[in-house]
């Protein structure tokens, strides 16, 4: 005696598969917005934001004025007078 008739069991199997996909899609649009996060190409993200706020506390300057690598170049170079 079978469990499911073949009639249920494709209906199962196209709900499993519609599941997969969208599932997968959901995944995808997720995984892309996460590496627009943390991409290095993005000067908004959260690593990069956060560097900076915390040079900003760190130095004395306002906040979103500071750029740790602006601030790398200016102490690397001659014409820097701290």
């Amino acid at each position: 005696m079978a469990v499911l008739t073949d009639k249920q069991f494709y209906i199962v199997g196209g709900v499993a598969a519609g599941a997969a996909i969208i599932g997968g899609w959901y995944l995808k649009k997720k995984s892309v917005e996460v590496l627009h996060e943390v991409s290095p190409l993005n000067h908004d993200n959260v690593f990069s934001s956060g560097v900076n706020d915390v040079g900003a506390v760190l130095t004395g300057v306002q906040p979103g004025d500071f750029s740790l690598g602006s601030w790398v170049y200016d102490i690397t170079h001659e014409e820097y007078q701290p």
